[in-house]
């Protein structure tokens, strides 16, 4: 049943519920009730029953034992005894489906992607309908840009479960990655009349409209997100930046504080609440934030080029410089902004042809970026070189125009 989605994990929660009433030390139970109230987005109540079943299975004996372990530990937070246990397990049971799909999930969080998808695959060799893993394959093409394949995985997961809500909310974030809005909407929206209580969907279709600067409707469904889950910090987040895009920067604030409140680990409230500070022009204030974003996660390139800038705007050029090249190197693909923001420290320098060559890279990859149009002309014309100069300057305009 878990396996079929959200439409059956209230009965499983309701099943295991009824089961450990009788027998409170099932520790398959609480792996199955811990699993569905995660589907549902219940995580402090998936977080307690998988801090039980750790408890319970100190020493474990079966593949069964061993897979709910490793299940636990993989949503404690502890990848590497989960990835032990489900190996064990594998070993024990070479057909146990969750062992595989459960390791892979542990691989994903130790970075270790090859591996999860070895596993995540094996889950669907073992299993045609497995549909878990062909959502969370497909999630993974989503987060390796590679959006036709990822849709194709959901699209498989839908198809064999034409109710499993959390395949639409993938499906609909890779179409949200792909530029595709209106199918993005559609899948959120599906999701949300299978469960009208799914803050996900609420909180990933205010996403799409955010991405399509519809403001208002993007804070109305994070809201709706929230008021079905008061303690979901991506949803606060996310609202927060919709405020930030409006302009009003107290309400973000105030929503970044609250998640950073409700989950003190959540990197990216730290990284946006730095980038209030910053445009309040109190620098050492947004470093400090954007300091502990990526403490929190050090791939986090925006945090890094937001803080080159707060080191530029404070004088510290050498320092700019290497948050700024850091960025690039996390991101090279959308490191479009990251190249400009560098080349205009090295402007600073009077060091015009790396600067040069920063703004080109930086139109390489956007090249619709007018902004480095107008500074590749300054340098150049800080060369001599009126030529260049004069048609950057005249590309700079056309592309502002619109025309």
């Amino acid at each position: 049943m878990l396996a079929r989605g959200q439409v059956n994990a209230a009965t499983v929660v309701q099943e295991s519920t009824a089961e450990l009433v009788k027998n409170p030390r099932n520790a398959l139970a609480l792996r199955a009730r811990s699993g569905a109230y995660y589907i549902i987005n219940e995580p402090d109540q998936g977080k307690r029953d998988a801090e039980e079943v750790e408890r319970l299975l100190a020493s474990a004996g079966s593949a069964q034992e061993y897979e709910a372990r490793c299940y636990a530990r993989w949503r404690l937070g502890k990848p590497e005894p989960a990835v032990s246990d489900c190996t064990r397990a594998i070993e024990l049971d070479p057909k146990f489906v969750w062992s595989y799909h459960n390791r892979g999930n542990a691989y994903n969080d130790k970075r270790d992607y090859v591996k999860a998808l070895v596993d995540w695959n094996k889950a669907i060799e073992l299993d045609s309908k497995f549909t878990p893993s062909y959502n969370n394959r497909g999630v993974y093409y989503t987060n390796t840009r590679d959006y036709d394949r990822a849709i194709a995985d959901l699209s498989k997961a839908i198809e064999i479960d034409p109710r499993y809500g959390v395949a639409y909310n993938s499906r609909g974030n890779a179409y949200t990655y792909k530029g595709d809005y209106d199918r993005a909407i559609a899948d959120h929206s599906k999701a949300i009349e299978l469960d009208g209580r799914d803050s996900r969907a609420y909180n990933f279709r205010g996403l799409v409209y955010f991405y399509k600067r519809d403001y208002d409707r993007a804070i109305a469904d994070y809201s709706k997100a929230i008021e079905i889950y008061p303690r979901f910090p991506a949803a606060y987040d996310n609202r927060g930046s919709a405020y930030y895009y409006k302009g009003q920067n107290d309400r973000a604030l105030a929503d970044y504080n609250q998640a950073i409140g409700i989950d003190p680990q959540w990197s990216w409230s730290y990284q946006n609440r730095g980038l209030v500070y910053y445009d309040r022009k109190d620098y050492d204030r947004a470093i400090t934030n954007f300091d502990k974003a990526i403490e929190l996660n050090p791939q986090l390139s925006g945090a890094y080029s937001a803080r080159g800038l707060s080191y530029y705007y404070k004088g510290n050029i050498d320092q700019a410089i290497a948050d700024y090249s850091k960025a690039i190197e996390i991101d090279p693909q959308g490191a479009s902004p990251f190249y400009n923001n560098r080349g205009t420290a090295y402007y600073f320098r009077k060091d015009y042809q790396r600067a040069i060559a920063d703004y080109t890279k930086a139109i390489e990859l956007n090249p619709k970026y007018a902004l480095a149009y107008s500074n590749r002309a300054n340098a150049y014309q800080a060369l001599g070189d009126t030529v260049s100069a004069a048609s950057d300057r005249q590309k700079s305009e056309t592309l502002k125009s619109g025309s």
